[in-house]
């Protein structure tokens, strides 16, 4: 071989080996379609409500989903391949209306990254998940944080993302001696009396137990000390109720709701993380 065509072949080589280099991650393909085969087909099966059904389904949801996760790979995230198989076998079962349950990928993320604990962090998509944190953190409020073991969490600390009965849990727990006042400051208060057992008298200072609702009085929306309510259990689906908080779901034209299909939750998912994903710096 002559030096020229030595030289030529080298520049070539070389040439290759940086595009493969510097070429960008490839997405997982099949993701996007498989996904939109397994939803969009069955949208309308279980009564959903009509404004949370994809229009152009199939188009819609690999348009989106492939450009996230494209830009997952951009930013360095690796896909977990037994997370992704988990995912895809949840979606079989989404047209048997059943109620939302326990999904076997709901404790991983289809594409993960390594930001730790306390890390700032972005969601890619929600559903798959796709989010900057490792492998067993979530992203909420746009830090990494650890649901098994959560923060403990001092007086005064935000403790709930809202005002709710139930403590949104995932900004940690207060620490022995204190409980989260979630219904009221949304911090840490000092947990003096110990909370009211089923049967009991309770207020917004003497709350139930984890898992009780604190019932007002007939004819009134809320307590007060001077009009305290009765701790009980919530009130199970067809239950007669008033109060929004007071069933296991959700209150609505005077009787406890069931929980809504799996379907229906993916699909208000979709819709609502459309809004949240743009909304992220």
């Amino acid at each position: 071989m002559s030096p020229t065509i030595a030289r030529s072949a080298l520049l070539l080589l070389s040439s290759f080996t940086i595009l493969a280099c510097t070429r960008a991650p490839t997405t997982h393909s099949e993701l996007a379609r498989q996904f939109a085969e397994r939803l969009c087909p069955v949208q309308d099966s279980c009564d959903c409500d009509p404004a949370v059904l994809i229009p152009d389904c199939e188009q819609e949801v690999i348009g989106e989903l492939t450009t996230n996760e494209r830009r997952a790979l951009d930013a360095g995230l690796m896909l977990d391949e037994a997370c992704l198989e988990a995912f895809l076998f949840d979606l079989e079962t989404l047209d048997s209306c059943e109620p939302n349950k326990l999904w076997s990928s709901a404790d991983c993320s289809v594409y993960y990254g390594t930001a730790e604990i306390g890390d700032p962090c972005r969601f890619y998509e929600f559903y798959p998940s796709m989010n900057d944190c490792r492998q067993g953190l979530v992203c909420r409020l746009g830090a990494c944080r650890d649901l098994e073991n959560p923060l403990p969490l001092e007086l005064g600390e935000l403790c709930s993302a809202s005002q709710s009965v139930v403590p949104t849990g995932f900004l940690g727990e207060c620490i022995s001696g204190l409980r989260c006042d979630s219904y009221g400051t949304q911090t840490c208060v000092v947990d003096d009396p110990p909370p009211v057992s089923l049967g009991g008298e309770c207020t917004f200072t003497r709350p139930c137990e984890l898992g009780l609702l604190c019932r007002p009085p007939d004819g009134a929306m809320s307590v007060s000390e001077d009009a305290p309510g009765t701790c009980t259990d919530f009130g199970s689906a067809g239950d007669p109720c008033t109060l929004v908080h007071e069933c296991d779901w959700i209150c609505k034209d005077g009787r406890c709701q069931p929980r809504p299909p799996a379907l229906c939750g993916i699909l208000e998912g979709w819709v609502s993380a459309r809004e949240i994903i743009a909304q992220q710096p």
